[in-house]
């Protein structure tokens, strides 16, 4: 095998994996387990994928957290911020709505809520 070559099957390999992570992490999201989404987006993320930045994003993003209805979990605006920053300077274009929308979050929410967990439904 040539160095392009194993360079190439690594690059496949990671990329397979990266695909692995997010799938799992996107199942765990949708059966409501945030605790174990967050953990897995966070490594795939690590690896650079925009996705996965989104993905991470939602997990702390209380707009996300309050339409699916989540309860007991810590929202963070602050660290989604900063999660659907990097899956913008990634590439993905659809971070910014999200974005946008926890930018009017915090405008109506102001800082007294930041802390908050969110209320049990």
């Amino acid at each position: 095998m040539t160095p392009k070559t194993e360079t190439g099957t690594a690059l496949a390999s990671q990329a397979g994996m990266m695909g692995v992570l997010l799938k799992r992490a996107d199942e765990k999201l949708a059966e409501g387990d945030i605790s174990a989404a967050r953990l897995l987006y966070e490594r795939a993320a690590q690896g650079g994928s925009a996705a996965a930045c989104v993905g991470l994003a939602k997990t702390y993003d209380p707009v996300f957290l309050t339409q699916r209805g989540t309860s007991g979990m810590q929202p963070d605006p602050q660290r989604a911020t900063e999660w659907y920053q990097k899956a913008i300077s990634l590439g993905d274009e659809g971070a910014a709505a999200q974005l946008n929308g926890l930018a009017r979050w915090k405008l109506q929410h102001g800082s007294e809520t930041l802390s908050q967990t969110l209320p049990p439904r």
